[in-house]
């Protein structure tokens, strides 16, 4: 009976030190899991702040494609003026040359 009684204990004391040794890997594991957790907190704020610099850097080519557009309505009106221009230009030039034309005539005759 003591032999048993010696035997249980030592079988006690060994899964008491394997029970212990499952708990410092516990430990171990939860550590790294909180390394982890940490490491992808950082991450995230990481991708967070970037997503905002997106955010703006996208905002603010709407804004510049919103200024091209309308540069480029200004610049379609400015041609529209200068294609008015142009033709009453070339209109008062024919008219001129008519004029110049009938005065040759009437100096002719």
């Amino acid at each position: 009976a003591f032999k048993q009684t010696c035997l249980l204990f030592l079988k006690q004391r060994t899964a008491y030190k394997q029970m212990s040794l499952l708990s410092c890997k516990q430990i171990q594991a939860f550590k790294q899991m909180c390394l982890l957790f940490l490491k992808q907190r950082t991450a995230y704020k990481r991708i967070s702040l970037l997503s905002c610099k997106q955010t703006r850097a996208f905002k603010q080519m709407c804004l510049l494609f919103l200024k091209q557009r309308t540069a480029y309505k200004r610049m379609s009106l400015l041609s529209c003026k200068e294609t008015r221009a142009f033709k009453r230009m070339c209109l008062l030039f024919l008219k001129q040359r008519t004029a110049y034309t009938q005065m040759s005539f009437s100096l002719m005759q």
